[in-house]
This record gives structure tokens, sequence and C-alpha cells, in this order.
């Protein structure tokens, strides 16, 4: 199973306005519910870098990277 159509696109929405805390905590709850949807993965990991907690974000990015092995984009998040 994945999220709704609409919750994915209010992670992406909280993130890109740079609501970075709030879209930590939407991808965490993600992951809970989802933990094979790998972009919710991608987003805490990012999200955790971002508020410079640099170490916590390893183990969400290496999640999203083995969900997703060819994504690009999680591979220079890491």
């Amino acid at each position: 199973m994945i999220p709704s159509s609409k919750e994915i696109t209010i992670l992406f929405s909280l993130f890109n306005q740079g609501r970075i805390a709030e879209a930590e905590a939407l991808a965490r709850s993600m992951t809970i519910r989802f933990p094979k949807y790998g972009y919710g993965w991608n987003v805490l990991g990012a999200a955790l870098g971002m508020l410079g907690r640099s170490a916590e974000a390893l183990e969400p990015l290496r999640k999203a990277t083995k969900l997703l092995p060819a994504d690009a984009q999680i591979h220079n998040n890491r």
C-alpha cells in the first residue's frame, strides 16, 4: 500500500514550501504507516538533513535507497 495522492501532494508541498518541520512530521508518520513507500523515507531523510540532523538522516535515506535503488535524487540526498 501507498499513501493517498492527496497525502503525497501535501507532503511534497510542505517540503517545497520550506515547511520542513511539518514535512518531517508527516513523512515520519508516513514511514510508520507505509514502510515500503520509499519517497516517504526520502523526504524524512532530506527533512532531517535540512533541520541539521544529518546523522539521524542517514538511516531513512538508506531505507529509501533500498526501496528505490535507481532514484538519483535519493542518492544525491544521501
